[in-house]
């Protein structure tokens, strides 16, 4: 016989996560070493810079996730035990984003460098989304969600996860387009509810970049559904062909007139 899962509030986990994260940041800064100065000069200024550049880009990351992280189990009415693990699992990927931040600042220019750092937030990505796949099919959301936004969900987080890997690849062309991709996911999902219903009033700046962000996603989603769809449209067969040549050769004769 099945025990039925037990459900439990979920503090402790958001009071882990939020540790957890915490403790991620502070140790991606400690990393950041302050630049040697010789003679009165500022010695290795470059390699300081690159490093909080990578720190600041990462500081964006679990930012981002953290107020994700925050809205998403503030939207839950209860967990139980599988979503402790998948949340486990996604605080382990997260926990791994300083090594490779530390990489970065210290080899910015390697493609190796860029594709470690892709292959984290890859996996930080599509831990969220079965996280959220999970709470969603088990009903543990306080209210229904629309169907809207479930397929903007699903579609930006399609899109994120492809980005990403388009990013990997792209990174033994250029570094800087890598980059790049990684932060325009950000920007996707910095503010996740424009998109969903027209504007009442005018949008801020940042609110008009967010939503133009969002405009491109749905373009370029349709354009990979168009040829997705084009590549599986089954052959026509022979009596539809038989059909069309018919209607067409009907179509071609002249109408006739009674004199």
């Amino acid at each position: 016989m099945k025990v039925k899962d037990s459900f439990f509030p979920t503090q402790r986990t958001e009071a882990l996560s939020d540790g957890v994260i915490a403790i991620i940041i502070t140790l991606m800064i400690l990393e950041v070493k302050s630049p040697k100065v010789v003679d009165g000069k500022i010695a290795d200024w470059p390699n300081f810079l690159h490093h909080l550049i990578a720190f600041a880009m990462s500081f964006l990351m679990l930012g981002i996730y953290w107020v994700n992280h925050h809205n998403f189990f503030h939207k839950l009415k209860h967990g139980d035990r599988k979503l402790l693990w998948l949340n486990l699992n996604l605080l382990f990927w997260l926990s791994l984003i300083p090594i490779p931040t530390d990489f970065l600042g210290a080899n910015y220019k390697l493609p190796i460098a860029s594709v470690f750092y892709g292959i984290v937030l890859f996996a930080s990505s599509i831990s969220f989304t079965i996280m959220g796949s999970y709470a969603g099919r088990k009903g543990m959301f306080v209210e229904q969600i629309p169907d809207e936004v479930k397929q903007r969900n699903m579609r930006r987080n399609r899109l994120g996860l492809a980005l990403y890997a388009i990013a990997m690849g792209t990174a033994f062309i250029s570094v800087y387009i890598s980059y790049a991709i990684f932060i325009f996911v950000a920007a996707m999902y910095f503010m996740p509810r424009l998109g969903i219903e027209p504007a009442q009033e005018d949008l801020s700046i940042p609110e008009a970049i967010a939503e133009n962000l969002y405009r491109m996603e749905t373009k370029i989603e349709g354009v990979i559904d168009n040829t997705l769809h084009a590549k599986h449209k089954p052959a026509p067969t022979e009596t539809e062909i038989a059909a069309d040549l018919e209607s067409s050769s009907n179509s071609a004769e002249p109408t006739k007139t009674e004199s």
